[in-house]
């Protein structure tokens, strides 16, 4: 006569432990570990749509991939594998950037002021300006 077992689960322990392994196993290879890759053409379009959308001087920054540098200038020359980035100084011919360099891409506000700008600033001034003088007359006459 045999004897049981000292726990009911341990003759099964094998077979258990073997279900596991193969879930387990299975359901790590249905999902691949960390972020899914991206489709580098897809991004390349992206950027490219983006580039045709601006136009050229406008300030951009470019955030390169393997170098890790981050690039400012104005947008220049654009061709079908990437444009040429203006620095400071306009004499300069510029640096080619392909799209296939490019990490990410912002557009950077502009420094100059349009002339509505200008226009609106000035009749604020004047608003306060006139304000004031007649608040100064009303106090002086009183």
């Amino acid at each position: 006569m045999q004897s049981a077992p000292p726990f009911p689960w341990a003759a099964n322990r094998t077979l258990a432990a073997l279900l596991v392994a193969v879930l387990w196993s299975d359901s790590l290879a249905a999902k691949p570990f960390g972020p899914r890759a991206k489709d580098a053409s897809s991004d390349i379009n992206t950027l490219r749509n983006q580039i045709a959308a601006l136009n050229s001087g406008t300030p951009i920054e470019v955030r390169l991939l393997i170098a890790k540098e981050k690039l400012r200038g104005k947008l220049g020359k654009v061709d079908a594998d990437g444009f040429v980035l203006q620095g400071r100084d306009p004499a300069a011919s510029g640096r080619r950037v392909r799209f296939d360099q490019i990490k990410s891409l912002k557009v950077l506000p502009g420094k100059r002021s349009t002339i509505a700008g200008w226009i609106i600033a000035g009749a604020l001034i004047g608003v306060v300006v006139v304000a004031l003088v007649i608040y100064l007359e009303v106090r002086h006459n009183e």
